[in-house]
């Protein structure tokens, strides 16, 4: 796989993280999951795993094709460079991402697996 397709992927699961930060969700609940399972096709790819409320989400963002820990490092050398990113290069990426586009059938899948939305209660 490309690294143009690679940052692609990265800043997906940038906006998966943020979707559930920005529903109130902790930071502290939220993992990167290299080695998550499409449950449609069933290929591995890169994920997000909210674990809250005695539940489990996952959101598959994409395939990857690399080795789980390779991707974990290129996670954790992404996250470093978010630190120096302006919060308008950020607004714009979360505006563009598929996760933004899709919130309303997102949140809609979070309650229906029985989450509360803890932004909705404060």
């Amino acid at each position: 796989m490309e690294q143009t397709q690679i940052d692609k992927l990265m800043w997906e699961t940038w906006a998966a993280f943020e979707a559930l930060r920005r529903l109130g969700f902790s930071s502290d609940d939220i993992f990167f999951h290299p080695a998550a399972i499409d449950p449609v096709t069933k290929a591995e790819g890169m994920g997000v795993l909210l674990k809250s409320q005695g539940k489990q989400f996952a959101i598959f963002v994409g395939p990857h094709g690399l080795p789980p820990q390779q991707l974990g490092n290129q996670w954790q050398e992404f996250v470093a460079e978010l630190q120096r990113r302006d919060n308008d290069e950020l607004a714009k990426r979360w505006t563009e991402s598929n996760m933004a586009k899709a919130s309303v059938d997102f949140i809609k899948s979070l309650l229906d697996k029985g989450f509360y939305i803890p932004k909705a209660r404060n």
